[in-house]
């Protein structure tokens, strides 16, 4: 434990148990890098203006690292009307919270008066919990907001690193409004089907605009 410098733990929800994950100080950037880099493939990009409500310090470094505007965990000290006034008035357009409390969010919202689709908010991201496709598209189909997730990312031990160069060279391909060559692409393709399915969807529809099976 002498090289331990910060010790993370998992939300249990896979595996049934909250396994720490012990950190040295250099393990401690590369985590927080791996956390940015989930954000990106989610498609959050550094002009966001994101609020985090898990209290996950891990969420909440990601997106700092990845250089987006965010909220802090205590802004609105922990009351949901506040929470929400404050998003609405900020014109936050990534919300990031556990799965089970979403819903409760947005109703609450609508009770407050705010119409969520005339908002800012484009995309909502759950994670530390799993959820179900059925109400993945419940809520997309209610709310006309993409429901995406890195659940399960802390258990695989950051496997957000797998994104590899050649995604990079896709995106540069697309800046310029090329088409990327065909090769490149069908190597990304085969990579994206090995990850494990919780991260496919993200990655797919972030990097080649569609699912990855």
């Amino acid at each position: 434990m002498d090289k331990v410098k910060a010790i993370h733990t998992t939300s249990g929800t896979v595996s049934g148990f909250t396994q720490p994950r012990v950190l040295s100080a250099g393990d401690e950037d590369v985590f927080f890098d791996q956390e940015a880099r989930g954000r990106w493939m989610l498609v959050v990009r550094p002009d966001d203006i994101v609020q985090v409500l898990t209290n996950f310090d891990c969420c909440h470094r990601g997106y700092s690292n990845l250089g987006t505007t965010y909220l802090f965990l205590n802004a609105g000290r922990g009351n949901l009307d506040q929470q929400i006034k404050l998003a609405m008035s900020l014109g936050v357009t990534v919300l990031e919270h556990l799965p089970s409390l979403i819903l409760r969010y947005f109703e609450r919202a609508r009770e407050m008066g705010f119409d969520l689709k005339q908002s800012r908010l484009r995309l909502v991201s759950g994670v530390g919990e799993g959820w179900t496709k059925a109400y993945k598209r419940r809520m997309e189909e209610q709310y006309g907001l993409p429901f995406r997730t890195l659940y399960g990312s802390v258990e695989a031990g950051g496997v957000v690193r797998v994104i590899p160069r050649l995604a990079h060279r896709i995106r540069y391909y697309k800046v310029l409004g090329h088409h990327p060559p065909s090769r490149l692409k069908s190597l990304l393709v085969e990579e994206v089907k090995a990850l494990p399915g919780v991260f496919r969807e993200p990655v797919a529809h972030t990097l080649l605009g569609g699912p990855g099976t």
